[in-house]
């Protein structure tokens, strides 16, 4: 009689992955997946706010540099108010116009606007910088020595600072998002200006 011998029956392992496995490599997955994405979201959030103060520090850059125009050449201060600037410019041939800046609130919103009395009428207002980036506009005066000259002294303005603070929202295509305050400002001095001499 044949008899089969006695030999450990030896189960066939497949090579494959343990429920636990699969489980613990599905968890690492998602931790770095959401690591890598919120990576991903701070980046773009942070290209986006670099993107908007540029496109600010570019706004209020020409604007300034639109009021140094008229302030380089200006030999008179006729309005003196923290919201208003009236200046005497003399051009290379000697004649004069006045510019009058403005800043107007309309609904709470402020806008920085400019026109020009020449020939003897008001040119209409040209609006320099838009309600949607302006917060604020000042004209700060001061003399010579640096001291803040109040209306009574329009004689002696000898220095302008220009104050504008700057905002801006910005979407990110599912939220707005509020950037903060951004403040430039530059002083100009009156260089063809002559003040009172003090005796």
């Amino acid at each position: 009689m044949n008899t089969i011998p006695n030999r450990p029956i030896r189960r066939l392992r497949r090579k494959a992955f343990t429920l636990v496995e699969v489980m613990i490599s599905m968890a690492i997955v998602t931790i770095v997946s959401g690591a890598m994405l919120s990576t991903v979201v701070f980046l773009s959030q942070t290209g986006y706010n670099v993107t908007n103060h540029m496109n600010l520090a570019s706004e209020a850059r020409l604007a300034l540099e639109y009021i140094s125009r008229d302030l380089l050449s200006a030999v008179d201060v006729k309005t003196s108010n923290e919201r208003r600037m009236r200046i005497t410019v003399e051009l290379p041939d000697e004649s004069t116009y006045d510019v009058d800046y403005h800043t107007r609130s309309l609904n709470g919103e402020y806008y920085l606007r400019r026109r020009v009395l020449s020939g003897g009428s008001w040119t209409s207002w040209e609006t320099i910088l838009e309600a949607d980036l302006i917060k604020d506009v000042r004209f700060f005066y001061y003399d010579s020595k640096d001291f803040r000259v109040n209306r009574k002294k329009m004689d002696d303005i000898k220095k302008i600072n220009v104050r504008l603070e700057m905002e801006s929202d910005f979407s990110t295509g599912h939220r707005t998002i509020e950037q903060s305050d951004t403040i430039y400002s530059a002083r100009f001095v009156l260089r063809n200006r002559a003040t009172p001499s003090s005796d």
